[in-house]
């Protein structure tokens, strides 16, 4: 027995009794911490992934963010978090990070400095805009996007002297703009450059791009309209929406293989560009007729604003279009199949404003589509001109022809007979010197047993033989005996030949050699009539005749 005695009494306690109140002394602070709550707010963004999304503390000089909470991973810092909390003049972030969200720290005028850690790879806009005190800036090798004005009114920046800012290997802005026609070269070593680094510099009229560079971000070069021409590191692999937008210099763009990913509308508004090529080794993208696809074709990314053609129809494979996949595009008509259900914002129909109305709808423009269609969903709700098409095919050739609704009765039916006899077999066989390989198609759109003329202009599409290159073949129209040749203007598309026409008519279909290659190989080249006439070896031809009622002009 213990006495413990006190001011005014005194208690007896046992040893055993003693040791319990001790132990209790001594475990609280323990149980306290781990009971104690932090000072963030957070949210899960995926399976033990957090995003902090405000900060409850206003007093701590040293801000620590842990890099993790209840045994879940620290990845994000969100929109505002920490916005104005002007009480701690030291920041730690951890390792785990990977971004730090718009306008996350501003407002905080007390930072004096800032270490991002390897791994974070994106800082959004704004995101230490107004950090007065800030006056050191350390970026990691990682970052791959840094927003526009994310350390603007910093005295980092302010002090700065006007030109090019960079921070480590991150090209930030042109500081002060860009007064008179001058071109750039990019510091060696940098990785990325910010997002509007140089938008709306009209007077930059070249700009050369390290080896290092691995992204472009949003806006970048957005308005740069001396610029007629930009050459792509072998390594980059990113590029911004909208980071080349009304650069109306540039003709053509050659995208690298190592490039995996390009946002909406970067090439949007760029009114001189006639093509887009991808090396072939790529493995995420590649392009047909100069037109830019994702490499399994599901995916449209952009049409040139000066795409030679002003019909265009989007592949059968193809399931989604990018924002503004044909902006500003000069094309009349587009098709778009049922197999189209994904459609993004001023996919087509629109071309680039000025001021309030960055898009308004492009005049004489019209969608072909079917009624059930995405397309014809995305027309009535942007107010486009859209003409409802039917379509036939022939299961046993693939043939088919595409037809406005209206311009046709909807009782109409395609039916194809192949000819192996007669004049027509035997006039083109003889104008294409050939044996025995032609092949004669008789196409008839038929109501109720009886012919029927399109009072409209059709599509046709002709399916190519296996094995033939679209290079090497030609399409003509031809007279009823066969005896008059014209060329028809074609493309490529879906494995086949295609063309619109006014006037239905018999087509010899003629190609110099067969070859394995049949995709991506552009617009037909044309052979001269003479070819026909002259060619020695055995070639495949393929008569296509589509009745009418009487001859006319196209």
């Amino acid at each position: 027995m213990i006495t413990v005695k006190l001011r005014f009494f005194s208690i007896k306690i046992c040893g055993a009794f003693l040791c319990m109140l001790l132990l209790l002394a001594f475990s609280a602070p323990a149980v306290l911490a781990a009971e104690q709550k932090l000072p963030f707010v957070y949210e899960e963004i995926s399976d033990g992934r957090l995003e902090i999304t405000k900060w409850t503390g206003n007093t701590s000089l040293t801000l620590d963010i842990p890099s993790d909470i209840d045994g879940k991973t620290v990845v994000g810092i969100g929109v505002q978090a920490f916005e104005n909390c002007r009480s701690f003049s030291s920041l730690n972030l951890p390792d785990t990070l990977e971004y730090i969200g718009h306008y996350a720290f501003r407002g905080c005028t007390r930072l004096r400095t800032l270490t991002v850690p390897e791994g974070v790879k994106s800082i959004k806009t704004g995101a230490f805009y107004g950090c007065t005190g800030l006056y050191s800036v350390k970026l990691p090798d990682s970052l791959t996007q840094l927003g526009e004005e994310a350390f603007y009114n910093t005295y980092w920046f302010n002090d700065k002297r006007n030109g090019p800012v960079y921070a480590d290997k991150v090209f930030y802005t042109y500081k002060g703009g860009i007064s008179q026609d001058i071109g750039m070269e990019i510091a060696p070593e940098t990785v990325c450059i910010a997002d509007r680094a140089f938008g709306n510099c009209a007077k930059l009229t070249s700009v050369k791009l390290p080896e290092t560079l691995k992204s472009i971000g949003f806006l970048a070069f957005s308005g740069c309209e001396a610029l007629d021409e930009i050459v792509f590191p072998s390594g980059l692999e990113s590029i911004g929406s909208y980071a080349f937008m009304s650069c109306t210099g540039i003709k053509d763009i050659y995208l690298p293989a190592s490039l995996e990913s390009i946002g909406d509308f970067v090439f949007a508004g760029c009114s001189r560009l006639e093509r887009i090529a991808v090396e072939p080794e790529s493995m995420f993208f590649t392009d047909v007729d100069g037109v830019l696809y994702t490499k399994d074709m599901k995916s449209l990314v952009c049409i040139p604003a000066d795409y030679k053609e002003v019909f265009f129809t989007v592949p059968d494979v193809t399931e989604k279009l990018f924002p503004g996949a044909c902006l500003s595009a000069k094309l009349t008509d587009i098709e778009v199949a049922q197999t189209v259900t994904d459609i993004g914002e001023y996919a087509f129909g629109f071309t680039v404003g000025r001021g309030d109305n960055m898009f308004t709808v492009s005049e004489g423009f019209s969608v072909h589509c079917t009624k059930d269609s995405a397309a014809y969903g995305f027309c009535a709700e942007n107010n486009i001109v859209c003409v409802p098409d039917a379509v036939y095919t022939d299961a046993s050739t693939g043939i088919k022809i595409i037809a406005p609704i209206g311009s046709v009765p909807e009782t109409t039916s395609l039916k194809v007979e192949k000819i192996k006899k007669g004049k027509l077999y035997s006039a083109a066989k003889k104008a294409a010197l050939l044996r025995s390989d032609i092949s004669i198609y008789d196409l008839n759109l038929t109501d109720a047993g009886k012919e029927v003329v399109p009072s409209d202009t059709v599509t046709v599409h002709i399916p190519l033989p296996e094995g033939v290159s679209a290079g090497s073949c030609s399409l003509y129209r031809i007279s009823e005996g066969g005896a008059n040749q014209v060329l028809v203007k074609t493309q490529y598309i879906n494995g086949g030949l295609s063309f619109t026409s006014r006037v239905p008519g018999s087509y010899v279909l003629y190609c110099e050699n067969f070859s394995a290659d049949t995709g991506g190989t552009g617009n037909i080249g044309i052979v001269a009539a003479s070819l026909i006439i002259a060619a020695a070896l055995a070639a495949p031809v393929v008569l296509v005749t589509l009745k009418k009622k009487k001859e006319s002009a196209d």
